[in-house]
């Protein structure tokens, strides 16, 4: 019976040792394919650095604020300055406009376009139809190249980065 338990322990510890080389193969195959999407200059999923990030995350949100601005007030306000707020009335839709982190980038930059009209709806301000909001990212990520790019309306234009 002793005999039969240590082939049993043996077996075991060679099945134990056999299943670890197949699992540290398996996960350098893991590494060497992240490694090898990664390295890759044109896969650009993500922004290459949290400033970046930041900036795309900064845009996005003020984005949605022009939008819930538009909603109330019936067009874009004339102006947006980093450090205050986007508000129609007594709503805000910031609590902050963020800034540009350093290091990097550029300034956030507001532009109204369009048709102006006056807005009932936020105490008889003048109101435009569009916007443009220009920002600029250090490297690729998000669809996007490193450069100047402009938000508008309809989006980000991943085409604009220069």
């Amino acid at each position: 019976m002793d005999k039969i338990r240590k082939i049993i322990l043996i077996a075991g510890i060679i099945l134990v040792v056999i299943l670890t080389i197949i699992m540290v193969l398996h996960f350098r195959q893991i590494e060497k394919n992240a490694v090898r999407i990664n390295s890759n200059p044109y896969y650009t999923d993500t922004p290459q650095s949290t400033e970046d990030y930041q900036r795309i995350t900064d845009v996005r949100q003020i984005m949605t604020a022009l939008e819930l601005y538009y909603n109330d007030a019936g067009g874009y306000p004339a102006a947006v300055t980093s450090g205050q707020k986007i508000a129609c009335g007594t709503t805000s839709y910031t609590d902050i406009v963020p800034t540009n982190p350093l290091p990097g980038g550029m300034t956030y930059t507001y532009m109204p376009s369009g048709i102006v009209s006056t807005s009932s709806g936020c105490g008889n301000v003048d109101v435009y139809s569009d916007y443009t909001l220009k920002f600029k990212l250090d490297s690729s990520g998000e669809g996007l190249s490193a450069g100047i790019h402009t938000a508008t309306s309809r989006g980000i234009d991943p085409s604009s980065g220069f």
